[in-house]
């Protein structure tokens, strides 16, 4: 119990009972509905010696007991309430539009009801024991309704209210306690570590004894057994063979002695109320459509987060895959044959995606290049999805190709090298609008992307360079786009490719290649924060090429770049719309289309680097 009188203190108010504190001491006037406790007690509650008239209260002490005996006979679980709070808040709709990103798809709210959906705060007691024993409190919060971890730390600063609001559901809980049990496990994981090293050190001290000791035994018993007479060898190899099972034994009575055990076991679990304004939302594209709540809470002034359907994370930006599952942008793949979201969760949407039937990501497809080779290396084909033009006026679909290629799935027709920090193929997905335009392109490209996921750079770009040299002269965008590359990869580091960029953005953004500059910014700079010579030249290179914002092809790689660059420039722990808006001078009309945009990646990328 880390304090008993804060205990003892709200177990008496909890109970109907009154309690008044002075800096030394504690009076409790207990109720008649907790047996055994004297109706009014008084204890000295100050580190210092008490006077002789004052009695102290300790761990222990018989009032302090009976308090912790009632309490085993209520059950394991409590129940508290927030006071009640408003039933309305003005722009609520807006305010959910703004912090919710939809990348895909369009966003219907029905009208909120007020309402009450309880967090979880889990009490674990968790035993790790080897040669010694420890015991430690750990709380895990969770909320019942999106199933994530929450801040109780909040909570710390409001006043609960004992007992059950009427109409709270606790459907879900199971899957509540599941996830707080893995929740715990990443919290223990650290102090179980250390634990575990510190059990190591001690194993391998009492090996160490074990080991000269029998080393010994065994020495002294080969040197009796050369000198022995063949009467006595057979006994003194007996005695050999009983030492060697004898070590192997104490070995592993050690190894076992040593070895870490963790045990959590539930306390008790606390049932809180929290106010909230609930909504259905109805998340629809062409080829499906997704329901689920969204709340705003009272208790923290914000919307709830949402969980991804892969990997049960929270977030505020997501797609919408064909099999109508919610993913995150981390876990969202494309398909770099048809440029459909590939969902992780399910096989089915892969196969789905190649053969057209998902949702398209569109938003950082840039554009395709409008002279395609005719020759060479790099020999021409119609852009995809194929068409036959055998017959004039008609055109037919080629068939669909074999398997997605998402980077990172089974059966898959080319596998693309993992790229930086996790993210597949960086030079595939730079090169996407070119793959279905040239032949053999994505196999030309495998060897550089390795090199690139590998941070060989500067290797990266001199294949770039010796590819340049062999692709036809007619394909014009493409040589190009290689060229701006490979003079990028050449520089080594990534954050030197912003100073190379800037000298190209002006031509680039001519051409519609700015989305693609600013996206490779992005990739190879990571979450990292920015020098600020390179954060300002960053700073001009997006203002040359903001126009792309009005757009929607790029517009969330330009977007992204500048929430990070903003967060490396001006060393805010949150931007905000307006800060990005007034550092890249943005009008207020295109603040306003984009704003809730902003806000979700900000919130990604931030929690990405955290």
């Amino acid at each position: 119990m880390a304090d008993p009188v804060a205990f003892l203190e709200e177990y008496v108010v909890s109970h109907g009972g009154m309690v008044e504190r002075s800096d030394s001491r504690l009076q409790l006037l207990a109720p008649r509905a907790l047996e055994g406790l004297p109706e009014l007690a008084e204890f000295w509650v100050r580190p210092e010696s008490p006077p002789e008239s004052a009695e102290p209260l300790y761990l222990g002490h018989p009032y302090l007991t009976r308090v912790l005996e009632l309490a085993r006979t209520e059950g394991m679980v409590a129940f508290r309430h927030l006071p009640k709070s408003a039933t309305h808040r003005p722009g609520l709709e807006l305010e959910i539009r703004r912090a919710l990103g939809f990348r895909n798809a369009r966003l219907e709210l029905d009208p909120a009801i007020p309402g009450c959906v309880p967090w979880l705060r889990f009490h674990y007691r968790v035993t790790a024991s080897w040669d010694e024993k420890r015991e430690e409190l750990v709380t895990i919060g969770m909320d019942l309704q999106t199933g994530l971890p929450v801040d109780l730390a909040v909570l710390d600063r409001t006043w609960l209210e004992p007992g059950r609001l009427p109409g709270v559901s606790m459907a879900g809980l199971a899957e509540a306690y599941e996830t707080s049990l893995q929740h715990l496990q990443r919290c223990l994981a650290p102090r179980i570590q250390s634990f575990a090293r510190q059990s190591q050190r001690h194993l391998e001290l009492e090996l160490q004894k074990l080991d000269s000791y029998y080393d010994g035994a065994v020495t002294d018993l080969h040197k009796r057994i050369r000198r022995a007479s063949a009467e006595r060898r057979p006994g003194l190899e007996s005695k050999l063979e009983q030492a060697r099972r004898d070590r192997a034994a104490r070995r592993s009575d050690l190894e076992a002695k040593f070895r870490i055990k963790v045990v959590p076991q539930l306390s008790c679990l606390e049932v809180i109320g929290v106010p909230r304004l609930t909504a259905r939302a109805v998340v629809k594209t062409k080829k499906g459509t997704a329901s689920f709540p969204i709340s705003y809470n009272f208790l923290t002034h914000q919307v709830d987060p949402i969980a991804c359907s892969a990997c049960r994370q929270g977030g505020y930006a997501f797609y919408l895959c064909g099999e109508s599952h919610l993913v995150c942008t981390a876990c969202a793949r494309e398909c770099t044959d048809c440029r459909r979201i590939a969902c992780p969760r399910c096989s089915e949407a892969h196969q789905a995606c190649c053969r057209g039937e998902g949702p398209s990501l569109e938003s950082e497809a840039p554009a395709q290049p409008s002279r395609p080779a005719t020759s060479g290396r790099g020999n021409a084909r119609a852009p995809a999805p194929r068409l036959n033009r055998d017959a004039p006026g008609e055109r037919t679909a080629s068939p669909p190709p074999d398997s997605c290629r998402t980077g990172s799935h089974p059966g898959e027709r080319a596998s693309a090298p993992p790229g930086l920090n996790g993210r597949p193929g960086l030079l595939l997905q730079t090169f996407a609008p070119f793959l279905n335009v040239y032949d053999n392109l994505d196999q030309e490209l495998a060897e550089p992307d390795r090199l690139v996921a590998s941070g060989q750079t500067r290797r990266a770009g001199e294949t770039l360079e010796r590819l340049l040299r062999e692709v036809n002269p007619e394909a014009v965008q493409l040589k190009k786009h290689l060229r701006q590359v490979s003079r990028i990869l050449l520089r080594e580091r990534p954050q030197k490719a912003l100073l190379a960029l800037e000298e190209l953005a002006g031509p680039a953004a001519e051409d519609g290649a700015a989305g693609q500059a600013v996206a490779l910014i992005h990739r190879l700079t990571g979450e990292r924060r920015l020098d600020p010579a390179v954060a300002a030249a960053a700073v001009r290179l997006l203002r040359q090429c903001k126009h792309r914002l009005d757009r929607r092809k790029g517009s969330e790689s330009w977007a992204a770049a500048a929430v990070h660059i903003v967060a490396s420039a001006s060393d805010l722990e949150r931007p905000d719309e307006f800060e990005v808006a007034g550092l890249f001078g943005i009008s207020d009309d295109t603040l306003y289309r984009r704003s809730g945009e902003l806000f979700a990646l900000a919130r990604t990328l931030l929690g990405k680097s955290a």
